[in-house]
Order: C-alpha cells, then sequence, then structure tokens
C-alpha cells in the first residue's frame, strides 16, 4: 500500500515535530500496512527550492540514520513536496526539483478559497510544463470554490488523491467514494501530521475500499 501524502519528515514544516515522532509514524504506517510513504512537506514560493531541497534531504537522512540505528522497521520513503499553487509560482525557475523523486509528478495544494480568473491562470500555467499533477485533498475544496469550478479543475484530466481521514466521517466518506466512482481520485494519501488527530488512518481507507471498490 502507498501513503502518497504524509508529513512525517522531523521539524520541517507543521508535520511531525520530532525524530522521535516520525519514527512512531512510521512504526505505525508499517502496522498498518503501508510499504511506500511518500513524503511531502508544504512548500510555499516564499522560500529559495534548493535550499528547503537540501534542507528536505537533510531531515530525510537523519531520520534514516536514526532508524537504522534503532533497528526501526520503515516503509520506504519517497521524497516529494505538497506544492502550493500561489502567485509566485510564475517566477520560479527551479519547479522540476519540487517534483516527486524520480516521476515526473507534482502534488500540487490549491488555495482554499473561491477559485477566480487568476487562480485558473496559474493552474494553466502549471499544466503548461507537463507535469503529471495530482491534487492534494481534492474533498477539501468542494465547499468554498462552487461546482462549476470544482468541475473546471478536474476537465484539465489531473488525478486526485484525497486524505485517508476522510473516510473517518460519514459525510466525507459518501463524497469521496463518490470521487473515486466518477475517476476523480485515484490516490490515498493520509496526509498525516502527527500521532494524535492527524495521525495516519491509511488502514481505514484500505479497508474501505477493499470492500466497496476492489
Amino acid at each position: 500500500m502507498i501513503d502518497f501524502h504524509v508529513h512525517l519528515l522531523p521539524g520541517i514544516d507543521d508535520g511531525s515535530r520530532n525524530i522521535k515522532m516520525s519514527a512512531t509514524m512510521l512504526k505505525e504506517s508499517v502496522r498498518q500496512g503501508v510499504d511506500i510513504s511518500v513524503a511531502t512537506p508544504h512548500f510555499y514560493f516564499d522560500k529559495k527550492v534548493s535550499k528547503y531541497v537540501d534542507k528536505r534531504n537533510k531531515k530525510y537522512e537523519k531520520l534514516i540514520k536514526f532508524c537504522d540505528k534503532n533497528k526501526i522497521e520503515h516503509p520506504e520513503i519517497v521524497l516529494g513536496f505538497e506544492v502550493f499553487l500561489s502567485e509566485k509560482i510564475y517566477n520560479e525557475k527551479e519547479l522540476d526539483k519540487l517534483l516527486i523523486t524520480g516521476t515526473n509528478t507534482l502534488l500540487l495544494e490549491m488555495p482554499k478559497k473561491k477559485w477566480d480568473v487568476e487562480v485558473f491562470d496559474r493552474v494553466d500555467y502549471v499544466a503548461s510544463k507537463g507535469y503529471d499533477i495530482v491534487l492534494a485533498h481534492p474533498e477539501r475544496y468542494f465547499s468554498v470554490c462552487g461546482k462549476k469550478e470544482y468541475d473546471k479543475l478536474f476537465s484539465y484530466g489531473f488525478a486526485g488523491q484525497v486524505n485517508a481521514a476522510s473516510f473517518v466521517n460519514p459525510t466525507s466518506r459518501e463524497f469521496v467514494y463518490n470521487l473515486i466512482r466518477e475517476g476523480k481520485a485515484q490516490l490515498i494519501g493520509s496526509d498525516a501530521h502527527n500521532t494524535g488527530l492527524r495521525a495516519v488512518f491509511m488502514e481505514i481507507a484500505s479497508e474501505f475500499i477493499s470492500k466497496n471498490v476492489g
């Protein structure tokens, strides 16, 4: 099982606070049957890409050394980012460094507000780059952007990644189930940030999908 979106690297964003929390998240991922965790810290364009990539890589290396030293079993960790679609994206010359390692895939976070012409201009710009774009947690946006804009975004043919926690609540569970049935969501990510309220929850999502989707 692949956890396509998780904030498990220690002390880099609003996810795991420290290396011990990261290790606990990894152990829980293994318990739930996760084979690959795609580590996707938030990226905002107020940061320098190269410096932030280097920071991410060092956090990863530190975590792996800690796990090896303490004999902690963990999923394979693939590095990427969750990239926020801001107006500053036009000026970034190193977008390729924000792709998920070894792929042409960009995990894209949309603004959680009404999507106007300017937002769709940014979408057009990113789409023109030829990346395989995956929309992070599209179930979050429907209530704020409206059906017309929501349908327009999916008309680009982007893949969708829904959050495992959305399968916990009956209302959100029905919504993401419909996204899957409509072919708008193909990937699951825990979007886990900690070991508390925003924990992994991949097991719950996997059981629901196995039972209802196959």
